[in-house]
């Protein structure tokens, strides 16, 4: 029998230490702070996953952990089925999350001082973990118009170019796909150019895909397994079951010298098992969980819809994009910004946490291709969102109604 899920339902998160909610104090006018900034979600995960949790509890023993090749057979038909991408056994390895795997391939395939390549703006835990291992940031600015942001070949190579000048030899290029913050789903022919562009320029292309499964808009979501053999593919369960709380993740890497490099990168971390409750979740997540998935992707296109829509006619100065991939929502607040005389999208931010008692992302933390926007999280009950843009609007009108009576 199939356990269904209710995405109206309200959770209280209040107490579970989480990073989300747990962080935020009640704002000046004593209302609880909704939160739209941490990128995970505010529904139950799958009944099936809680299921499968609450069995392996009941074992009452928590020894350590081996990977069983049932978990291996299961990604693979994971990745078969949702993309249509064949991906050979021995590819796979397993790690403890998409952060500490990038800093395991970062400190397996460069070394300190030299360069890391990423397209800006971009999840912003991608330039700590380069500085945090001693590797240089090298910014490539996509460019975007049409609401999307796209890859400019020509900024690409005066990006290695202007890095090589200051004595910075470039050995990795970190994609987003799909692209965090601005939601893009590269095509086929955009993987392939940024594939050329790093096998011409003997650069390591490594791509997160964990918001791969996470598809709104037209463009279908291509792994890019399926594009080459000579990069490596990092992913997980942890966004599409909302997780994320419990770290695994999976590389895929077909080239075996790198694959031995990776293995090696991994030993060194201590790193051998993975915890059992996140391989019990993960397993149940991609081999029982695809129906529950497809019905989070139809309920997340309905909130991204009211609140594009919403954003773009009620709060005037904001222009809001839709994304093709992730439930995050890109905001351009330029022109809101110069309308409430604020200098930054970090102090509206701040402004709207104080005032209006609701919590975004400010676009600034994503390298300079951010500044004069924010990120919105729309995943979570519709009734929520609804009420977190009635809190933003009804703060921009009060902005407009002093303005005029100071006139």
């Amino acid at each position: 029998m199939k356990l269904l899920i209710d995405f109206d339902e309200i959770v209280d998160r209040s107490g579970t230490w989480s990073l989300k909610w747990d962080r935020l104090k009640p704002s000046e006018n004593n209302k609880e702070v909704l939160p739209f900034w941490v990128a995970d979600m505010d529904f139950s995960s799958p009944p099936e996953v809680i299921s499968a949790l609450r069995d392996r509890v009941e074992k009452k023993i928590f020894g350590y952990t081996d990977v069983p090749a049932e978990y291996i057979s299961i990604l693979k038909n994971w990745y078969k089925t949702r993309y249509d991408a064949y991906v050979d056994s021995e590819s796979i390895l397993i790690g403890s999350g998409i952060v500490p795997s990038l800093g395991v391939i970062i400190r397996s395939l460069s070394e300190p001082g030299d360069g890391v390549l990423v397209m800006t703006p971009v999840y912003y835990p991608f330039y700590d973990i380069i500085k945090d291992n001693d590797r240089c940031v090298v910014e490539c600015p996509l460019d975007f118009y049409d609401g999307r942001y796209n890859f400019n070949i020509k900024t690409a190579e005066c990006a290695l170019k202007n890095a090589e000048a200051e004595g910075i030899k470039t050995k990795i290029l970190m994609l987003c796909s799909p692209h965090n913050p601005g939601g893009t789903v590269w095509s086929l022919s955009e993987l392939k150019q940024i594939n050329d562009f790093a096998v011409r320029n003997g650069i390591m292309l490594v791509s997160d895909e964990i918001h791969g499964d996470i598809i709104c808009g037209r463009n279908k979501f291509i792994s890019l397994s399926s594009v080459s053999d000579s990069v490596i593919v990092i992913s997980g369960p942890n966004k599409s079951f909302n997780t994320a709380g419990l770290h695994i993740s999976h590389y895929i890497v077909s080239d075996e010298k790198i694959r031995n490099s990776i293995k090696r990168g991994i030993a060194a971390t201590g790193f051998s098992q993975p915890n059992v409750l996140s391989l019990s979740a993960a397993m149940t997540s991609y081999s029982c969980c695809a129906d529950w998935l497809d019905s989070l992707v139809s309920y997340l296109r309905t909130n991204l819809d009211y609140a594009v829509d919403y954003i773009n006619r009620e709060i005037e100065g904001a222009t809001a994009f839709y994304p093709e991939g992730t439930y995050l929502i890109w905001v351009d607040v330029s022109e809101l910004m110069k309308r409430m005389k604020i200098n930054s999208d970090h102090e509206l931010v701040k402004l709207l946490e104080k005032d209006a008692s609701v919590k975004f992302t400010p676009g600034r933390v994503f390298g300079r291709g951010g500044l004069n926007f924010i990120r919105i999280n729309a995943a979570c009950p519709l009734s929520m969102l609804k009420t977190g843009l009635a809190r933003f609007s009804s703060r921009v009108r009060n902005n407009e109604n002093n303005n005029k009576k100071g006139c």
